[in-house]
């Protein structure tokens, strides 16, 4: 079975709201202190923040701000109640670009909850891959349809075809078959291509070092991570901090895993698997 797809959460939330959070997200790690809630998107790689602006006077509202700026990569939403001074915080927060607000009692449904983390599951340069290669997923059976997707909602988790093979439940043999019928004529560039586009989007987190994202997705050293994305979509680290074409990157990669490599193997950096 394909399991659902959880991204990571902080909050930074009093107990009556946490517990309601807690319920809808099972994954979410409640924060003692705004520092320690920094610290688990700086290093812990929380993709969602869901936190009550109102905390420690105020102070909530200004970091909720500042990780939005410095880390794009990590939704940040507001969950708290009506209060005098919450107007004031919202217009900071609102100021800043922050729109996803939350308030106790009118729209904390479990549903709703479930709704933003499966958003923020769907990474837009992930999504923007997915429909390059709408053509070719279309023409795979559903369990390798899924693992594709899992692929790139996940892909810490592959290191290598073989877990294509694990999450499929099928022979490599088989797989190998049906994605060449699809279409597809690199599942080593494949597999690659997950993490380097998670890659890709953290870079553009100004919060971020090459260094740090190397280590998180454990390419080893900076200059392996950035051997793989020049491998692949032709780009340099400093390009993509300066921004990128969503469609543009996803068409290129697209069209390296649709043909055979013809690369020498040895001047492409193997992913590391340890």
């Amino acid at each position: 079975m394909i399991p659902v797809i959880r991204v990571a959460v902080a909050s930074y939330l009093l107990p009556p709201l946490f517990d309601r959070l807690r319920a809808a997200l099972p994954q979410t790690v409640n924060a003692s202190s705004i520092e320690e809630l920094r610290a688990r998107v700086e290093h812990e790689g929380s993709m969602l923040v869901i936190a009550d602006p109102c905390r420690d006077s105020g102070r909530c509202a200004e970091l909720l701000a500042a990780i939005h700026v410095g880390f794009p990569s990590c939704t940040v939403a507001v969950y708290t109640t009506l209060t005098h001074g919450l107007a004031r915080h919202l217009l900071t927060l609102g100021a800043a670009g922050i729109s996803d607000v939350v308030l106790s009692g009118y729209d904390d449904s479990p549903a709703h909850f479930e709704d933003l983390a499966y958003r923020v599951a769907g990474n837009p340069l992930a999504a923007t891959m997915l429909e390059e290669l709408r053509a070719e997923l279309s023409a795979l059976p559903e369990a390798l349809q899924q693992a594709v997707r899992m692929l790139y909602a996940h892909p810490l988790r592959f290191r290598a075809t073989d877990d294509l093979v694990a999450v499929a439940h099928m022979s490599r043999r088989t797989m190998y078959e049906h994605f060449k019928s699809a279409g597809v004529g690199s599942l080593r560039l494949l597999v690659a291509s997950g993490r380097v586009l998670r890659a890709i989007s953290l870079l553009q987190d100004p919060g971020r070092t090459l260094r740090e994202i190397s280590e998180r997705l454990a390419f080893g050293r900076p200059d392996h991570l950035g051997a793989q994305i020049r491998s692949l979509c032709g780009l340099r680290v400093a390009d993509i901090r300066s921004g990128v074409d969503h469609l543009a990157v996803a068409s290129t990669i697209a069209g390296r895993i649709r043909h055979r490599e013809s690369t020498p193997a040895n001047e492409l950096v193997p992913i590391r698997t340890s």
